[in-house]
């Protein structure tokens, strides 16, 4: 079993370029913890036999990293008919990042994606996530300045609150239950 999260006290963040020389390099770091990508450089998935070598002989943890309020272009679930006639939870570019959109992440729609990736992540053996653009809020608060205050916050944590159950869910399903995640 990994050290819990309070025990950590080096980590690395290696989220691009993933293949199996750095998963090995990784996986040799003298750290507690390691956030890494979903996937390799050519969009394949992580598997056991990955995260076994991610922990490395030190069995660190491994998150993944997961952004929530933003879909990425280069990720699997992206279908490009978006690009034409896109969703309705689809919104603007985040000028600094190419190939980042906003998204409405209170939309049911939106949600079934996370909830499949982070079911994905649950059975490829993470032990948890990293969850990005949680601040998502400041977008929307932005966009609609006349929504009932708090509104967007709150959409957020209870999307946080139901990936953590979904995740809580998925681990007991895999005969996990009671780990953290």
């Amino acid at each position: 079993m990994p050290n819990p999260l309070s025990d950590v006290s080096s980590w690395a963040y290696v989220i691009q370029d993933m293949n199996a020389r750095r998963i090995e390099k990784i996986g040799a770091l003298p750290v507690d913890l390691v956030v890494v990508d979903q996937a390799d450089r050519n969009g394949v998935a992580f598997d056991a036999d990955d995260i076994a070598a991610l922990k490395g002989a030190g069995d660190k943890l491994v998150l993944s990293y997961l952004s929530i309020g933003e879909a990425e272009t280069y990720r699997p679930y992206w279908d490009p008919a978006w690009e034409d006639t896109p969703p309705a939870w689809l919104a603007a570019e985040n000028p600094e990042w190419a190939g980042n959109i906003k998204v409405a992440y209170w939309d049911p729609d939106w949600q079934a994606i996370v909830f499949a990736m982070v079911d994905a992540l649950v059975d490829a053996g993470f032990d948890g996530l990293y969850l990005d653009i949680v601040d998502a809020f400041w977008y929307w608060e932005d966009v609609d300045p006349g929504a009932a205050p708090g509104l967007f916050r709150e959409r957020m944590v209870d999307f946080v609150a139901a990936i953590r159950t979904r995740a809580e869910t998925r681990l007991a399903e895999n005969g996990r239950a009671g780990e953290d995640f």
